[in-house]
């Protein structure tokens, strides 16, 4: 068609382009960022592919497969990024535990769910762990004291 053949005429233009972006992206620090910029120049890198005299039709199936684990990781990395709300305990339990860590919000809410994590309160005196006895459980003592004997 005459739409292929003019942008054929200027297919260089494209892999510049996407090199470019490509290069760009490379020095972006924010993952989210470096993902969008791979995209485009994926894109660009489709075009060139397609537009050849005789299409590379390879190539341009191997952009298709990056820019579907690119879209993914992007939704991965807007669903991580979704504000989440803690409740107080959890909230304690993330600043004095996990925060350090790097841990974020939804990454923490996300190993409490799956670990089956449980608030327990114990009397005063009461036995959390005896000497000597299986210990089917992690225990983080979010407030109060503790004696190890």
């Amino acid at each position: 068609s005459k739409v292929r053949m003019r942008l054929g005429e200027r297919a260089a233009f494209f892999v510049h382009v996407g090199n470019a972006l490509a290069l760009f992206g490379a020095t972006q620090t924010d993952v989210l960022s470096l993902r969008m910029f791979m995209i485009s120049a994926t894109a660009c890198g489709i075009t060139f592919n397609l537009l050849q005299p005789k299409p590379l039709f390879a190539p341009a199936c191997w952009g298709v497969f990056f820019l579907a684990v690119h879209g993914y990781q992007i939704l991965k990395l807007l669903q991580e990024r979704r504000v989440v709300q803690l409740t107080q305990k959890e909230e304690d339990l993330y600043n004095k535990a996990f925060m350090q860590f790097k841990f974020t919000p939804r990454l923490f809410l996300d190993v409490l769910n799956k670990s089956d994590a449980r608030w327990r309160s114990f009397p005063e005196g009461g036995v959390i762990q005896a000497r000597g006895e299986p210990m089917p459980a992690v225990h983080y003592l979010l407030s109060g004291n503790v004696s190890v004997f």
